[in-house]
């Protein structure tokens, strides 16, 4: 049964105007298979017939060349930087500027600034828990780098879906094991000579190597471009819970900015009856499920979003009120 040709949708986007032939504006529709075709305006405008296929394949390519004309919309490639750099400072500009000289079309997310200086392990736990929230093929710049300039080797490796690039000091390890599955990291020291961009100075080799690194590698580059494979990457030893006569022991691994502890004890540790936290001598009760299950300035424990006990203060900071810090014990004992 005929029926009115359907205009495909693209058109529309297209702005390309359509009639039936030999109908006149007003006049009742009837069917048809043949359409006229209007491009252009003002006086640059031509009518042609066609079916309503042939137009419509008229019409992609029209939106293909327009396409070309204005560019590539296809988004570029992903890189997610994660740094202590403090945020009134330059250095996280900068950082993104050599990326963007190389590669314009980046995009570019910041995943954390301005942690605890030189805070290896907090930065490393950042980075191994945050980077599956991310699309596969992105690429992670970290610098935490207390050892800038000296003999300490910068590291560019690919693990499972995506690829990170930094100081080897610990800090990129514990997210190399965690993102392999079956398949070992593939891991180079970086030729500091092949990719260094500035000279001058040693004291911001992030700007000076590890942004080059790093794109080169989103521009295309293979890692043995770059670097020399290894296999002996520095590991970082996090403190991990030891059970003690039915108690779990743990401590405290670092706070974030809020001020809130985070521990070493994780959710893998709290199967069973409810656990009762303890900070030191301090008995801070059950573990509660959010922060505002107590009232403001009481301490609390909580089962935080890396999957990790922390203590907080409501509306406070623990790090401060409570005088803990890195290394200061946590106990989490099971209610009789």
């Amino acid at each position: 049964m005929h029926g009115f040709p359907r205009i495909p949708s693209p058109l529309k986007r297209s702005g390309v105007k359509t009639r039936q032939w030999g109908r006149e504006p007003g006049s009742p529709r009837r069917p048809a298979d043949v359409l006229v075709a209007t491009f252009g305006s003002g006086e640059d405008i031509l009518d042609f017939q066609c079916t309503p296929v042939l137009l419509f394949l008229f019409s992609r390519f029209r939106d293909a060349k327009d396409d070309e004309a204005m560019g590539d919309p296809t988004p570029g490639p992903l890189c997610v930087l994660l740094t202590d750099f403090p945020p009134g400072d330059a250095y996280v500009g900068v950082l993104k500027g050599v990326l963007l000289k190389s590669l314009p079309t980046l995009r570019i997310v910041d995943l954390a600034h301005g942690l605890p200086s030189g805070d290896i392990p907090w930065g490393a736990l950042q980075l191994e828990y945050q980077a599956r929230f991310f699309p596969e093929g992105s690429l992670f710049l970290a610098v935490v780098d207390p050892g800038v300039g000296t003999q300490r080797r910068i590291l560019a490796a690919r693990s499972g879906p995506y690829s990170f690039v930094g100081p080897d000091n610990g800090l990129l390890s514990p997210a190399l094991t965690a993102y392999a599955g079956k398949k070992a990291p593939a891991i180079v020291a970086v030729n500091v000579e092949a990719v260094r961009e500035y000279t001058g100075s040693d004291t911001f080799h992030g700007r000076d190597i590890m942004a080059p690194a790093a794109a080169r590698l989103l521009t295309g580059s293979r890692l043995a471009e770059i670097g020399t494979p290894i296999t002996d990457p520095v590991p970082l030893s996090l403190p991990t819970p030891r059970l003690e006569e039915g108690v779990w022991v743990g401590e405290v691994i670092s706070a974030d900015g809020f001020g809130n502890l985070i521990t070493s004890l994780e959710a893998t540790d709290q199967a069973g009856s409810p656990l009762r936290i303890w900070l030191e001598s301090r008995d801070l009760g059950p573990v509660k499920r959010c922060y505002g299950e107590v009232d403001p300035g009481e301490a609390v424990a909580v089962m935080g979003s890396i999957g990790r006990i922390e203590i907080s203060i409501r509306d406070g900071s623990a790090r401060e009120q409570l005088a803990a810090g890195p290394g200061t014990r946590v106990e989490a004992r099971r209610d009789p």
